[in-house]
């Protein structure tokens, strides 16, 4: 019973993961790159310099890019459950689907600190730990 409860329990995470990921996460990072290009452009049609903005703006690409692999790995693996018997389904949980939401994690944790609080689209750490 435990195992089972075990599997079902990551099986359920390993899904939301993908959802919020999918579908808050990687459009809040990209909705912040569109303003930073934007940013860019305006400033270089005045002549301005903009080189913190395009730094920024590289590297939230790069972890836009890191996020949609991850994502497209942890949905590879929830896609497949492990086999028929429970007990491999768990050990495909454990073996599989955590280290592939940690990926995600991995890569959601840096975007936290540089997307702005207003589009960020789920309570931060800060949030959670000191109460505004």
């Amino acid at each position: 019973i435990f195992v089972e409860q075990y599997f079902m329990t990551v099986n359920i995470e390993g899904e939301t993961a993908q959802h919020v990921a999918q579908t808050m996460i990687l459009p809040a990072a990209a909705r912040y790159l569109n303003d930073l290009l934007t940013t860019a452009e305006r400033a270089d049609d005045l002549g301005l310099k903009t080189d913190g903005v395009l730094d920024t703006a590289k590297k939230l690409n790069g972890l836009i890019d890191e996020l949609t692999k991850a994502i497209d790995a942890l949905a590879a693996q929830n896609q497949e459950l492990g086999g028929d018997e429970v007990l491999s389904k768990a050990e495909h949980m454990r073996a599989n689907i955590i280290p592939a939401m940690n990926a995600v994690r991995d890569i959601v944790d840096p975007l936290e600190r540089i997307v702005p609080d207003d589009l960020w689209p789920v309570p931060t750490y800060r949030d959670m730990l000191f109460a505004r």
